[in-house]
């Protein structure tokens, strides 16, 4: 929704108090339901602080955000049960036991604990998972997790490190390999001892029979120094060329 500009002076009084006109305030009873907080903020040109103070003064707030106080009896439950169920079990006792219009969740009833210092030692959690494992709830909410994000064997995947190119891997019956060593031993045959996998057009993504090579490891270091001496000379390059604009246009500005 395209808002246009209706009232366009912000009237100051003493004390830097601003004064609403009539009409302001007619606009902002009528639209502060339907229109986000920016669209009225560009409307009526009002700051966010100034918009929020008037509807605040006008009681036409969108949302007012109480929170559910714990009550006597959910706190001693929490004090007596924390060191026999988890977190995530006591919220879904909680929400068995004691309504709440959002329910509870994990993370409040450890909020509640750091807050009543109700702590566990390593040997409690222990005992606490041992228990939810017999119980049955800690190995049926594990597997679960692992049927939907466990890679099966035959399963390629894409890996992003934190620095350098995106290459892939596939799992194996023993485990995640790199997807090129897994082709070329496939296609071409064994790797001998100190040499590695090389993509010829320098692709990670494009793994094919036709683009691997096999160089020594020593070539493969000399190559990933070249590569990163020439990432560093771009980026000195870039870093000149700015650097050289901001010079120029200083002295563009000194002449005026």
């Amino acid at each position: 929704m395209e808002c246009t500009l209706l009232f366009k002076t912000k009237i100051m009084y003493p004390a830097n108090k601003i004064i609403w006109s009539k009409e302001e305030i007619e606009f902002l009873k009528a639209n502060w339901r339907t229109m986000t907080n920016t669209q009225l903020q560009k409307t009526l040109n009002k700051k966010s602080s100034t918009l929020a103070t008037k509807k605040h003064e006008l009681g036409i707030l969108k949302m007012q955000l109480i929170p559910e106080k714990w009550t006597p009896e959910q706190v001693t439950f929490l004090k007596k049960n924390y060191l026999l169920y988890g977190d995530k079990e006591l919220a879904e006792i909680f929400n068995k036991k004691w309504h709440k219009n959002k329910g509870w969740k994990k993370g409040q009833i450890e909020k509640k604990r750091q807050y009543l210092n109700l702590k566990r030692t390593p040997e409690q959690l222990k005992l606490i998972k041992q228990r939810a494992v017999e119980k049955g709830v800690y190995h049926i909410a594990n597997k679960k997790r692992w049927a939907l994000y466990a890679a099966k064997p035959g399963e390629i995947r894409i890996w992003q490190p934190n620095t350098g190119l995106p290459w892939m891997v596939i799992k194996t019956a023993t485990g995640f390999v790199g997807y090129s060593r897994y082709i070329y031993e496939r296609e071409i045959g064994p790797i001998p001892s100190g040499f590695v996998v090389r993509y010829k057009d320098g692709d990670p993504l494009n793994v094919c029979k036709e683009n691997l090579e096999l160089i020594s490891r020593r070539e493969n270091a000399i190559l990933n120094s070249r590569n990163r001496n020439d990432l560093k000379m771009k980026r000195q390059q870039i870093k000149n060329k700015i650097n050289m604009q901001l010079i120029t246009l200083k002295k563009m500005q000194h002449e005026k």
